[in-house]
């Protein structure tokens, strides 16, 4: 089917008769379409817009096909100049490879001078110093904060002040590791303040907080102001927005009960009996308690009796509760629970959250519940250790195998299973802990807990079993973490247990210098400036408090002075140096960068230390050591054994003559002078071939690919043009594939970009190498002669190819890789068109790529956006035009049928006369 260039589309605003359109009702007259034919002109423009898109994101298409098959051309053969698989790379010539078939050592390179070496001995393999500390880095225990049974939540971690200093603002943010407990000095918040100040560059050394009879004073060597601050920390310190100054001072003592929520817990319940129906009275999570008596006397009766009225019963359905219970609060904060008059079944109020119970002061001493109690609202607004735990799961890790661990809520104040206390709390894990992870035997041959849990001074430690020895003390190897608890309000220093999610029994590495104090075996020590420092092999290095371990083994690690790579093993629980070359010369010198800091006895205990030679001195109760030496080789260059001499290298892996040795073992009495490893070259020839043949091939794809598109042509008389999507409708799939197919066809005929490629690229295949004074046809790779139906593709002379290259290999070599080789030539080629950095290669800035993560600002890329852009305009306007001849034909059907009634009316009278 030939399309002509004006056929109509759908691409355009609907001619669809609505509700408000009267489409010849009356008249008769085909009013949509006579409005699509008033339109047809708007219309024909919006079909060669998208018809003239449609041929530029075809040309995109097709220039992007060109693009990858140059991009996949140039990552298989252009990736590196030192990749074997690179063409740039004379190894990739190689046509000889070396033979060895002895176990002491691996051998590549140049095979044509490994054939006349002979080696006769490995008297000694390299290995550089190093060692590994019998030092316990940690304290081998998941230690918790002290826990307490209950504790006022303050909500000061994350919160923010932001002050302006020389016109500028900087937000201080208080750590979320901020823990204030009641009974805290101010000077504990002002301190994390000044810590904000110390990390924030423009303030620092400039700005201080300092407090003085408990009040807060803000000074700085300029005027500063305050622009902003959580509400509870300014009201906290007394301070207020606005306040400026070189010096600002709160007025008043600071107010830290400002620092504490005075909201009631999340899952606030009672649980209530009347009779022998059983409810479960819900306070809402936030509900706020007033600090005035008074007031909270007023609003805990209005919240006790809301929660009574809107209790509702398992469904979700409103229960009775509220026909038979009434509560009282009077002014004193006596609180009374009753059942109303007429209810004759008895109350009990049996069980429900601390904080309720306790600050209700239904809880008595010897642990009954009475209807009645006098309100205590610290105890109100306080979080209680079960109650925080209660539901919540707990995930363990022993040796990578993960156990849960939950905290039933059936359990909590139960006799046998109570967990409300850090008492109690230890007693019931190490229950679950056990029960989960087993037993076993340790060292001395006891049956143990996998898992301890211990408790001192309220601090909860979690252990594992001593399974070995290690210089006749017991030790433990397992790696135990506390990995997640899918409730909130448990973990993190502000948590009930006071622990980081992902602690462990072994050194975090992820933990800074100061949070991490509290799990090492040696306690941390800092130099007089704050700063902790170590010297390696000469070198200085000084850390902040805030770097973590990773940063200091990797600030170590990657100083090429240093020349060390330290490690942590956390089966071990301790660290190894190890020097990264270096041979006899190596060293792994370490100490403390002065008399105060202990950087290095902390991490590594008792380091090796040297004797008046030099030489490093053995402690085998401190340290596994390696001392460094050199490999010795006794190998011949000639060929003849009689005349090898011996070779020393500080690394195993060393070149000779273009040789490269890897030295795997000393040698044994199989190998000597009389018996001496031999290598031999084995030719390669063929598969060098191979390789060349298949640069050309895909070299040829890619002429063939460009050539294509440049010659194809659509007949003079058969012209495609783009499908409109009315014409689309009135076809099959199969018939719309087909056309678009034909319709492809020259979409890129005489293209100028991929006529210069293929020059460019043949040209770079074909011309001389000026540094060789040769070209490849002379290797036999060349057009072939008179083949202009080849449109220059490249073909090869197996038999001239594999005489060049089995008697002139470097010849081949030198025509690709030398600076104006034809290697070099055609990456050049090919980034000129391709490329994306440094400017776009041709065929890119045309195109642009598939799947970009940049800006396409191609010439196609735009040209399309703009037909998008016109045809959206022409489509309003469209909308606009038929909008209009609507509006005028539903005029005429009303006029019409006006004229219509006028002349019924006529012809009615006319018939009653």
């Amino acid at each position: 089917m030939i399309v002509s260039k004006t056929g109509s589309t759908s691409t355009s605003a609907t001619t669809t008769s609505s509700n408000k359109r009267l489409s010849g009702l009356v008249s008769g007259l085909d009013t949509d379409s006579l409005v699509k034919q008033l339109s047809a002109g708007t219309q024909n423009k919006i079909d060669k817009q998208a018809q003239s898109k449609q041929i530029a994101q075809w040309q995109q298409s097709s220039y992007r096909e060109v693009i990858k098959a140059l991009t996949e051309f140039q990552t298989k053969y252009f990736s590196t100049t030192t990749s074997g698989s690179s063409i740039l790379n004379p190894g990739f010539f190689t046509s000889t490879a070396i033979k060895n078939s002895s176990p002491f050592l691996n051998v590549t390179g140049n095979a044509n001078a490994a054939k006349n070496m002979v080696v006769t001995k490995i008297s000694q393999l390299a290995q550089q110093a190093s060692f590994t500390s019998m030092h316990k880095a940690s304290n081998e225990a998941i230690t918790t904060g002290a826990l307490s049974t209950s504790w006022s939540p303050n909500n000061i971690a994350g919160s923010t002040m932001t002050i302006n200093y020389g016109g500028k603002d900087y937000k201080l943010t208080l750590d979320s590791s901020v823990v204030f407990n009641s009974g805290d000095s101010v000077s504990k918040i002002t301190d994390a303040l000044n810590d904000a100040i110390a990390k924030t560059d423009g303030l620092a050394g400039k700005v201080q907080f300092s407090v003085d009879s408990n009040k807060v004073t803000l000074t700085a060597d300029s005027k500063i102001s305050i622009t902003d601050g959580t509400e509870s920390l300014l009201s906290g310190l007394n301070l207020n927005k606005g306040d400026s100054g070189n010096t600002i001072s709160s007025p008043v003592e600071a107010n830290t009960d400002c620092f504490f929520k005075n909201t009631l817990t999340a899952g606030s319940t009672l649980d209530i009996k009347i009779g022998t129906t059983s409810y479960t009275l819900t306070i809402p999570k936030d509900t706020q308690i007033s600090s005035d008596p008074a007031t909270a006397a007023k609003s805990l009766q209005a919240i006790l009796s809301e929660a009574i009225r809107s209790n509702t019963d398992a469904s979700g359905k409103l229960s009775d509760l509220h026909d038979k219970l009434d509560v009282t609060v009077d002014n004193t904060g006596a609180v009374t629970f009753k059942t109303k008059d007429g209810v004759s079944d008895a109350l009990s109020i049996t069980g429900g959250s601390q904080n309720l119970l306790q600050g209700l002061g239904l809880k008595q001493t010897d642990g009954t519940i009475s209807n009645s109690g006098t309100v205590d609202r610290s105890k109100l607004v306080s979080s209680y250790l079960g109650d925080t735990l209660a539901g919540s799961t707990l995930t363990f890790s022993l040796d990578g195998v993960k156990k849960y661990i939950t905290l039933d809520a059936s359990d909590l104040n139960s006799a046998d299973n109570d967990y409300s206390t850090p008492e109690k709390l230890q007693a019931y894990l190490q229950k679950k802990l056990t029960a989960e992870f087993g037993t076993a035997k340790d060292a001395s041959g006891a049956i143990v807990s996998k898992v301890n849990v211990s408790i001192n001074s309220g601090k909860l430690s979690f252990e594992t079993y001593k399974d070995t020895t290690q210089n006749g003390v017991a030790v433990g190897t397992s790696v135990l973490s506390l990995d997640t608890c899918d409730k909130s309000g448990v973990l993190g220093t502000n948590g009930a247990l006071k622990v980081y999610a992902g602690e462990t029994n072994r050194i975090n590495t992820n933990k800074t210098l100061e949070d991490i104090q509290s799990n090492l075996s040696t306690p941390l020590q800092a130099s007089a400036d704050g700063t902790y420092g170590i010297i390696i092999n000469d070198q200085k290095f000084t850390f902040k408090k805030t770097d973590t371990i990773d940063t200091v083994l990797k600030t170590i690690n990657n100083d090429q002075h240093a020349n060390v790579n330290i490690t942590y093993s956390s089966v071990n629980d301790s660290f190894s140096v190890a020097a990264k070359n270096g041979g006899s010369a190596s060293r792994v010198d370490i100490k403390n960068i002065d008399d105060k800091c202990n950087l290095a006895d902390t991490l590594f205990g008792t380091v090796p230390t040297k004797d008046t030679n030099g030489n490093y001195i053995e402690n085998s109760s401190a340290y596994s050591l390696t001392k460094g030496q050199d490999a010795k080789m006794t190998v011949s260059l000639d060929g003849n054994a009689n005349n090898a001499i011996e070779i020393t290298r500080s690394e195993n892996k060393f070149t000779l003559d273009g040789v490269n040795f890897e030295l795997l073992s000393t040698t044994d009495t199989t190998v000597s002078a009389d018996k001496p490893i031999k290598f031999t070259a084995d030719s390669q020839t063929d598969k060098l071939y191979d390789k060349i043949k298949s640069f050309v091939d895909d070299y040829n794809s890619i002429i063939t690919l460009c050539t294509t598109k440049i010659n194809e042509r659509q007949s003079a008389n058969d012209k495609y043009l783009p499908l409109t999507d009315d014409q689309k409708a009135q076809m099959t799939e199969t018939q719309i594939t087909e056309y678009e197919k034909k319709a492809k066809v020259g979409i890129l005929n005489s293209d100028p970009l991929l006529s210069n490629l293929c020059l460019n690229l043949r040209k770079a295949m074909t011309d001389q190498v000026d540094s060789v004074k040769g070209a490849l046809f002379e290797i036999g790779i060349a057009t072939k002669a008179n083949d202009y139906s080849g449109n220059g593709q490249i073909t090869v002379d197996e038999t001239k190819l594999k005489n060049a290259l089995t008697n002139d290999p470097d010849k081949v070599a030198a025509l690709f890789t030398d600076s104006d080789g034809v290697a070099y030539k055609m990456q050049s080629v090919i980034n000129d068109n391709i490329k994306t950095t440094g400017g776009s290669g041709l065929l890119v800035a045309k195109a642009g790529l598939d799947n970009s993560t940049t800006y396409d600002n191609s010439t196609l890329t735009q040209k399309i956006s703009d037909y998008t852009k016109t045809i959206k305009d022409l489509q309003t306007r469209l909308k606009d035009e038929q909008d209009r001849y609507y509006s005028k034909f539903t005029k005429l059907e009303q006029y019409i049928s006006q004229m219509n009634a006028q002349s019924g009316i006529f012809t009615n009278f006319g018939t009653s006369s």
